[in-house]
């Protein structure tokens, strides 16, 4: 993101001994991918001497003040609320700018010893193997993410974006989501419903059951449920979540809290009623059909401007 907003690159990389580009211990060795990743934009690595972590100074000062910086400027903002991350990223952008207009001069003076751009940026992704457990997840990056539960037991493709987690069945992409955290999860409860609906069982012990409550109110229906009949609460509760992975979660949500305001248990014959899952009806479609006359007509006018 730096070298795009700036528009070149340095022809020589400093970085201090982190593991990522200097294999530990091994200065002044450099991580292959590191290595691949500056030659990719022309540059030269280079490291701190062990020890010497007054050598990146400049650097680390630089980015204590900023911070620094940034905490001012939030406690004038009043609060640390933003709407949308996109929305925080375009508020650092701004004092970024900011507080680079008076190196712009000097930046000048740089840009002709810079190198240019790339055509095409750098987007190498980390590709494992990963097989899909009982469970119907995957194991990507140290996070769980969840699969279709017709995948179980079949070894898929992953790709690791830095922002993103893109999986393949051969060819064929089955899943792309935003990366979690090492130790994070992603569990979707469409994938999972269908697997569970034929051993509703182990719904109680599942490992990821509270992913399989979208919103608070399917987990009121559910407590509600269980105080009604204890036994049959898990297969009732994940028919009416079937039919919300299969329809509308929308609708079925709204059905939900009708039913619990009214203070009756939520039956999946009486969520369906709600939600009117009725077939539609297939509309009538009128093709109407041009009359050739007038294409017969268009092209005696034509024959009729010829000879004239």
């Amino acid at each position: 993101m730096a070298v795009a907003a700036l528009g070149a690159v340095v022809t020589q990389h400093r970085t201090d001994n982190l593991a990522a580009a200097v294999p530990i211990g091994e200065h002044p060795k450099f991580q292959v991918k590191w290595t691949c990743f500056l030659d990719h934009y022309g540059a030269k690595p280079s490291s701190n001497n062990p020890g010497k972590s007054n050598e990146n100074g400049s650097v680390e000062k630089s980015n204590d003040l900023f911070k620094s910086a940034l905490d001012q400027r939030l406690l004038l903002r009043g609060n640390r609320d933003f709407k949308t991350v996109q929305a925080y990223e375009e508020y650092l952008h701004e004092m970024v700018r900011e507080r680079n207009r008076t190196r712009r001069e000097r930046l000048e003076e740089e840009q002709p010893l810079l190198l240019p751009l790339p055509q095409k940026g750098w987007n190498e992704p980390r590709q494992t193997s990963a097989s899909v457990t009982a469970w119907s997840t995957v194991r990507v990056g140290s996070a769980t993410y969840s699969v279709h539960s017709r995948f179980i037991g079949v070894k898929l493709t992953a790709l690791e974006y830095f922002d993103r987690i893109e999986v393949f069945y051969g060819r064929h992409e089955i899943l792309k989501v935003s990366k979690q955290q090492p130790g994070g999860k992603s569990i979707n409860y469409r994938h999972l419903i269908f697997h569970l609906m034929r051993k509703p069982g182990a719904f109680r012990n599942y490992q990821f059951r509270d992913e399989l409550f979208p919103r608070i109110v399917f987990r009121q229906a559910y407590d509600k449920l269980l105080s009604v009949n204890d036994e049959t609460a898990d297969k009732e509760y994940l028919h009416i979540l079937h039919q919300a992975a299969s329809g509308s979660e929308n609708d079925v949500a709204t059905a939900l809290q009708i039913l619990l305001d009214q203070n009756e248990v939520p039956t999946t014959e009486q969520v369906k009623q709600l939600c009117g899952a009725v077939s539609p009806k297939v509309p009538t479609v009128n093709v109407l059909q041009p009359s050739l006359a007038k294409y017969d007509n268009l092209l005696s006018f034509h024959k009729t401007e010829k000879r004239s």
